[in-house]
């Protein structure tokens, strides 16, 4: 698509034009040692090239003292293959289901709170692939007798491979949140999750007027922080979730939840998105508000815990902000979606779930694309596209003009086109089932 939009005190001068590039994308692990920065790329001792170096995304890939880098690879690139090495625990765990296959296991719970141990290596590991590589994900669906329904709702559990000379070590290890501590205690969860109501859905006038002093104080809130691992740029790592309480410090050796990062502005707000972006020198995110219909971008410079106003988006549809649960950023903007998921205020208000969860899906509230210039925090293009849905955006960078000035914005994501379906799609339900094995978006691009 294409837009010509008004700019003004702007770095990059103009932009004729903004395009947005919907594709694929693959994420690759860079052997972090020893790399350098040549013109825009990443390269190994060997000097192969590995991927495109972005200095403006997280990367989940670090070494000891060492700070994290991204790979994002696009077409042209050359990897090391590895595909002939496989990687596997020496002792295998037995999975709470009997599921018939290891790939439903997977999606059952962990069956030790930390587990730490040798894999097994068949065939050989290169020689320059040293280095650890941590995840965050769910990892417990099952507390007491309470069962959740949604990979979202899992208790937040950290993965770490380490690769050191041909040698490979693994370990997990639970995120100690209120949340998972609380449902450990009482057998059941105490804070409201992605798709569950707790304690249980408010049912006297009393109830929800708790209900709705719990959600504004944000104590009934969840600090589940299930879905980022991310590297600050003064050695800190953190983990969060889409609650601005789940910011949570970790140890990325032992895996230890150290306690939670406490911002300390005084910026309002329950909710964050869930993948920030963080740079050498900087943390960035978007803060949605509800009842303003927009999304606050904040910036925290590295070492600091004082989050600070960059700029504000306003939405051009519907009553509530979309959902953003990833953003892109670019040299010199950020890039801010706006999806006709929408968050259902009153639905949250009332403890009560939509259709989707906690949000309206409505297209005929129109799907936009907001521009935010880096420097000055102002919008400096909304362009229209048509309804979409999208989890992740991928990567983002400029294109010159022949005057010197930014010609075109290319950002790229995964988009399920006009349907959340993928939002179901990720029911526990659904990946359990034996179907799993087939793709449930073909079309998706």
């Amino acid at each position: 698509m294409q837009t010509t939009p008004s700019i003004s005190n702007c770095k990059a001068t103009t932009i004729p034009s903004v395009n947005i590039n919907q594709a694929g994308f693959l994420e690759t692990l860079i052997p972090c040692p020893s790399v350098h920065h040549q013109e825009g790329t990443v390269h190994h001792k060997s000097k192969t090239r590995m991927a495109a170096y972005h200095p403006y995304r997280p990367m989940l890939c670090t070494v000891p003292n060492a700070p994290f880098l991204l790979s994002a690879s696009t077409s042209g690139q050359i990897f090391h293959n590895i595909s002939m090495t496989k990687v596997r625990r020496i002792r295998c765990v037995k999975a709470a289901l009997d599921c018939g296959t290891a790939k439903l296991c997977a999606w059952t719970n962990v069956q030790r709170e930390h587990w730490e141990g040798d894999l097994a290596v068949e065939g050989n590991l290169p020689a320059w692939l040293n280095g650890t590589y941590l995840r965050n994900g769910p990892g417990l669906w099952d507390v007491g007798e309470h069962s959740f329904h949604h990979i979202f709702d899992g208790y937040a559990t950290l993965v770490r491979i380490s690769f050191n000379q041909g040698r490979a070590t693994g370990a997990h290890r639970l995120i100690q949140s209120e949340a998972y501590k609380a449902a450990r205690t009482h057998g059941r969860p105490l804070h409201r999750e992605f798709s569950s109501l707790c304690p249980r859905k408010p049912g006297s006038l009393l109830d929800r007027v708790r209900n709705i002093v719990g959600l504004s104080s944000g104590t009934a809130l969840s600090d589940n922080a299930n879905v980022s691992v991310l590297p600050l740029g003064d050695g800190r790592v953190i983990c969060l979730t889409e609650t601005t309480k789940s910011s949570v410090l970790i140890d990325p050796d032992t895996l230890d939840t150290i306690g939670k990062f406490h911002f300390t502005d005084r910026l309002w707000g329950l909710l964050q998105s869930t993948h920030p972006v963080v740079t050498p020198t900087e943390f960035l995110t978007l803060l949605p508000d509800l009842f303003r219909r927009g999304h606050r971008v904040v910036r925290m410079a590295a070492g600091s815990n004082e989050r600070k106003v960059l700029g504000r988006v306003h939405c051009r549809g519907g009553l509530a902000p979309g959902w953003v649960h990833s953003f892109a950023v670019t040299e010199n903007y950020i890039i801010v979606p706006e999806m006709p998921l929408r968050y259902s205020v009153t639905g949250v208000l009332k403890s009560e779930l939509t259709p989707w969860y906690i949000f309206d899906w409505v297209p005929e509230s129109g799907s936009y694309m907001h521009v935010v210039c880096r420097s000055t925090g102002k919008t400096v293009a909304s362009v229209e596209v048509p309804p979409f849905m999208a989890l992740h955006f991928i990567n983002a960078y400029e294109q010159g003009d022949d005057d010197g000035g930014t010609g075109v914005i290319i950002a790229d994501c995964c988009e399920y086109y006009a349907d959340p379906a993928i939002i179901e799609a990720l029911a526990l339900h659904r990946l359990r089932s034996p179907g799993i094995n087939k793709d449930a978006f073909p079309d998706a691009r």
